[in-house]
């Protein structure tokens, strides 16, 4: 099992390098909307699997996934202004997870979106690059909004 979780922690981090070297995450989707699955690591109070929503940081990684129960999806381009802004905020709302570099097995990394989106913010600001926001002027606005929306919920827990 530890095999299984670094080998999905490198995964997580390359995504978190690639999609903010490229600007574009990507997801897939057919006529009714989006590619979801069932959290293998969390669930809600009442015991059921947590959704989540699947990203990849390539096209290429999209499309293999695109097999058996997922094989009328096609891989979509987000771009990481939009994935950050609306995307993760929308599934942390929803107390959904963003499910990372999946492979056809449906396994991959599980990530509370708010931390994944600290984490891209990290990476952007650790290489210099920048990302266009349609509702925050900077990135530092965004995450120091998160960051106090987690400290308030680590004193309430």
């Amino acid at each position: 099992m530890k095999q299984e979780e670094d080998k999905t922690s490198a995964r997580y981090e390359n995504f978190i390098r690639r999609v903010c070297e490229t600007g574009v995450a990507w997801t897939l989707r057919d006529d009714e909307g989006f590619v979801t699955t069932d959290s293998n690591e969390y669930e809600n109070e009442e015991g059921e699997a947590l959704a989540l929503f699947c990203f990849w940081s390539g096209e290429g990684e999209a499309r293999a996934c695109a097999v058996e129960q997922w094989s009328a999806y096609r891989p979509e381009a987000i771009p990481l202004g939009t994935f950050i802004e609306e995307w993760c905020v929308w599934m942390s709302d929803d107390e959904m997870l963003a499910g990372i570099e999946f492979d056809g097995d449906l396994v991959g990394h599980e990530q509370e979106p708010l931390q994944l989106v600290l984490d891209l913010a990290s990476e952007l600001s650790r290489t210099g690059r920048q990302v266009t926001l349609s509702k925050f002027e900077r990135l530092e606005e965004l995450t120091a909004i998160i960051e106090r929306l987690v400290r308030e919920a680590g004193e309430e827990g």
